[in-house]
Formats: C-alpha cells, sequence, structure tokens
C-alpha cells in the first residue's frame, strides 16, 4: 500500500517512443477487530454482543471506512457491524470485514462457556433434634468446588463452610436448609432442602393415687402416656 509510481512507454509504427509516469496511491488492505462485551458467560447461557466496530480501512479510498461485515457464528452467517447472538456453550465468531475493492481481512474472538457448580445436599439424623449435613455429591462440571456456605432456618449449624457439618435445632418438624458452593471461577449456585427433624419424646409420669397414708401402701406409677414423635 502507499504512493507507487508506475511508468508507461509507447512506440509508434515510425519506431518512435515516449515515456510517461504517474504516481498512485494504492490503498492498504482493511483491518478486522472482533471484540466481544464480554469473555464468558455462565449456565444457562446468556446474550453477547459480537462487534467488529474496531475495523478499519484506508481513509485515503474513494469511500473512507466503508466496510461489509460478516460473521460466521455456530454455522450460521450474520451481516452487520455488531452482532447479538445467545450463548450457550463456548463459542467462536468469525468476522470478515470487506472494503470497496473487494479486499478482506479476518479476525476471530472467543467466548468461554462456564458451567455453573451443582450443590447437593445430604443429610443424616445423628441425635436428638441434631442432624450430619454432607455436601460430598455436589460437583463442578468444568473446575473444582472451593467454597461451602450452609445455613438452616431455626437451627444452628457447626462449621458452617465445611463440607460435611452438624445442625442443631431447638425444636422438631420441617426445616429448610440452604447450601451455597463457590467454584474456581467465582461462580457460585445454591440449592434448598426441606428436611423434617423429629419432635422430642414427651415424657408423661402419672400415679394411680395422689397420696397414701401411714403406714404405705402400693402406688402404681405409669408412664404409658409419654410419646414419641
Amino acid at each position: 500500500e502507499g504512493n507507487h509510481t508506475v511508468g508507461l512507454s509507447v512506440t509508434d509504427n515510425d519506431g518512435l517512443t515516449n515515456t510517461t509516469t504517474k504516481v498512485i496511491y494504492v490503498a492498504h488492505k482493511p483491518d478486522a477487530v472482533a471484540q466481544v462485551n464480554r469473555s464468558n458467560v455462565a449456565t444457562p447461557g446468556g446474550w453477547v454482543l459480537f462487534n467488529g466496530t474496531g475495523s478499519t480501512c484506508d481513509t485515503n479510498t474513494t469511500q473512507p471506512n466503508s466496510l461489509n461485515y460478516t460473521w460466521e457464528i455456530h454455522g450460521g452467517t450474520y451481516h452487520g457491524a455488531t452482532v447479538e447472538h445467545y450463548v450457550t456453550n463456548t463459542t467462536t465468531a468469525f468476522l470478515t470485514v470487506t472494503d470497496e475493492y473487494n479486499c478482506t481481512a479476518t479476525d476471530n474472538v472467543t467466548v468461554t462457556y462456564l458451567h455453573r457448580p451443582v450443590p447437593v445436599i445430604n443429610f443424616t439424623a445423628t441425635g436428638c433434634l441434631r442432624v450430619e449435613l454432607n455436601a460430598s455429591e455436589s460437583y463442578d462440571p468444568d473446575g473444582n468446588i472451593q467454597k461451602y456456605e450452609w445455613d438452616a432456618d431455626n437451627g444452628s449449624i457447626d462449621n458452617n463452610t465445611s463440607i460435611i457439618c452438624t445442625a442443631n435445632f431447638s425444636e422438631g418438624g420441617n426445616h429448610t436448609i440452604r447450601l451455597n458452593v463457590t467454584d474456581d471461577s467465582g461462580l457460585t449456585n445454591t440449592t434448598t432442602k426441606v428436611i423434617y427433624v423429629s419432635c422430642k419424646p414427651r415424657a408423661v409420669a402419672k400415679a394411680n393415687r395422689s397420696f397414701v397414708a401411714s403406714p404405705g401402701d402400693w402406688v402404681l406409677f405409669n408412664g404409658t402416656d409419654s410419646t414419641y414423635d
């Protein structure tokens, strides 16, 4: 590209010659620049703006900044400087720009698809109003879980950032357990589970008579009205 001198020599049928030169400007090829408004998306996917407006062509041409844009995304062809596309997996978008002289340039940009971690709650009753919570079946499809956070309504949790911990409740009944996990990409996910915690047994002590007199008598102490969950 740039200024170039072109020379022309002509000869007629008398053998006479003449020469001339002319300086012409040759436009440089366009530059394709493919950009994106976000480098990654996470489960379940999201809209991404693919942007080619940073592409340039020679400003000395007859139609400065006149470019045609063609995108190839997931087997589809799209036209325009910008294209919005819904991404559900790792996606590479290919951009081709064409100037008025049919010169082309290409570029591409990739958006990485990240799966959110999957929290899984398991539990086992281990004592009176006490439950062991277990998140060991939680997983991350494309990384590792780095952090666990437990919460229980109407209950206290020992070591609530551990994979396995204990929840203690003041009363039985249905209780909601919440687990939030964070993976090595900083993505989080939360799940909840309603568990039933058995109520404490109820002790009922009775006697078949409320008093005895000297020298005393037999009394039947009866606990059969006591109940459990």
